[in-house]
C-alpha cells in the first residue's frame, strides 16, 4: 500500500492502541474506517454525536490507497481541518498533524455536549422547581407578602 500524498510505501504503526499505516516521508496516515469509529469511541460516550458535522465534501486529487479510487475530502466538523475519505469507504487519510487536530476538535466537541447536557439538566430542575407551589410560597416569604 502506498501513500496517496507522495506514493511512498506506508509502515504499519501502532497509534492509540490502533495499528495504522504511516507514511516515513510526509508522515501522513492512513485510517481504515473501523480505527476512525475506534477514535470516536474513546472519546464520544453516546453514538449519536459519532460520524457527524461532515461538510463541503468535494473532489480529492488523492487516490485510496487500498483500491486506488479517486477519494472525496470533507471539512471535518466545520473547522479548518479538511480529511480525504475513500468512497468506497476503505478509510481516511490524514496528513501530519491532523490526527491530533481531530482528537482536539473531538474532545472539544465531547466538553461542549457535556456543557451542554449539564446546563439543559439544571434549567429542566430549576423549571420544575418553579412550577412547585413551595416555590412561590417562598418568594412570597422573601418579599414579605
Amino acid at each position: 500500500m502506498n501513500c496517496p500524498n507522495c506514493n511512498n510505501p506506508l509502515s504499519k504503526e501502532n497509534f492509540e492502541d490502533m495499528e495504522v499505516e504511516k507514511c516515513s516521508i510526509c508522515q501522513g496516515m492512513w485510517f481504515q474506517e473501523k480505527e476512525v469509529d475506534s477514535l470516536e469511541d474513546s472519546i464520544f460516550p453516546e453514538d449519536a454525536w459519532k460520524n457527524s458535522m461532515i461538510t463541503n465534501v468535494r473532489d480529492s486529487d488523492r487516490k485510496c490507497p487500498t483500491c486506488q479510487a479517486p477519494m472525496k475530502v470533507f471539512k471535518y466538523r466545520f473547522e479548518d481541518l479538511e480529511v480525504d475519505y475513500c468512497i468506497n469507504k476503505h478509510g481516511f487519510w490524514l496528513d501530519k498533524g491532523e490526527e491530533e487536530r481531530i482528537k482536539e476538535v473531538m474532545k472539544e466537541y465531547a466538553d461542549d455536549l457535556d456543557r451542554r447536557q449539564k446546563a439543559e439538566a439544571n434549567l429542566k430542575n430549576a423549571l420544575t422547581k418553579m412550577r412547585t407551589p413551595g416555590f412561590f410560597d417562598q418568594i412570597k416569604n422573601l418579599l414579605g407578602l
